[in-house]
């Protein structure tokens, strides 16, 4: 898990989380980051930060590729929740 949040630490607002599972054999790009983000959601569903950038993939592709993808540009703007509080994730 990676902190893009602007290149600040103190933002903790953005994060990027690469996983490589065998559980993800078969299934949809999607599918995979339905899994990973109910791990990281709260009970309702919602994230407790402003943006989970996914990268999901298998063994196989893993080994073809370990590099994530570059990460998009954000406008910075946020979305009024603040830092982080990484205790209560």
């Amino acid at each position: 898990m990676g902190n893009e949040s602007h290149g600040q630490i103190t933002d903790e607002s953005h994060f990027h989380v690469h996983v490589v599972c065998e559980a993800f054999e078969g299934l949809s790009r999607i599918a995979r980051h339905r899994l990973v983000n109910k791990l990281c959601s709260g009970g309702d569903g919602a994230l407790k930060f402003h943006a989970l950038r996914l990268t999901v993939r298998t063994p196989e592709q893993w080994d073809k590729s370990a590099a994530p993808p570059e990460a998009p540009k954000c406008t910075g703007r946020g979305d009024g929740r603040g830092p982080t509080d990484l205790s209560q994730i």
